[in-house]
């Protein structure tokens, strides 16, 4: 995770910024080999970074790239009671399928906001009462919904099952159902499982099956 951080958007930051004080920080840092000339994205102004993870989890990888740009904010003379804000509302942007991982994720990364400005929550809350907050949305965190199945009729089951009998479909589909959360990658669809659904069925080929088909001339 922090090798993933600290060699992209940290390295945009030390092409833009050589002589960074962050450069001794990061420990995972990997420099262009002698002779070798590095061609690589350079930005100056922290502002301009995105950083979008788009499985997110609870935010491991997006709270230490919090840690990063602050200083980089810092560096860049942005008074420090304004940087917390400025890098959730312009910087991290997360999603996942779980929507217990996502508010977890918000969390976290609000939590960071107060660890390094204490006063953090406090003014927020304090414009809020006042009425001149009115912007403030929280971290920049999606919960991407997955797509719902309907409960399917024997008669649409065997529809879409063709020859192959309603049973093996149905349990498919049963298997499958919980797959976005929270079960995930621990379901154990088994083998053969999909033998049920006729090939002229399937949903289409990949790139690669289509490309061989064509040289084939199928």
């Amino acid at each position: 995770m922090r090798y993933l951080v600290e060699n992209t958007l940290g390295m945009q930051w030390l092409r833009a910024h050589p002589d960074s004080a962050l450069r001794e920080k990061f420990e995972y840092l990997v420099t262009p080999a002698e002779g070798q000339e590095d061609q690589g994205l350079a930005i100056d102004n922290p502002e301009d970074f995105r950083v979008i993870d788009p499985a997110c989890g609870s935010g491991h990888m997006l709270t230490y790239a919090f840690d990063v740009l602050w200083d980089m904010y810092v560096e860049a003379g942005h008074l420090t009671r304004q940087i917390a804000r400025l890098i959730l509302e312009k910087n991290p942007h997360g999603a996942d399928v779980d929507e217990r991982a996502a508010q977890l994720a918000s969390f976290a990364l609000t939590m960071k906001a107060v660890e390094h400005d204490l006063g953090f929550l406090g003014r927020i809350e304090r414009r809020t009462r006042q009425g001149g907050e009115t912007s403030w949305r929280g971290p920049r965190i999606v919960h991407v919904e997955s797509v719902k199945l309907d409960e399917l009729s024997p008669a649409e089951i065997a529809d879409a099952s063709g020859d192959g009998g309603p049973l093996g479909v149905s349990q498919l589909i049963e298997q499958l159902r919980y797959a976005p959360t929270p079960y995930g990658s621990l379901i154990r669809v088994p083998a053969g499982a999909s033998a049920p659904v006729p090939r002229d069925r399937a949903p289409h080929r990949s790139g690669g099956e289509a490309a061989g088909a064509a040289r084939r001339g199928q």
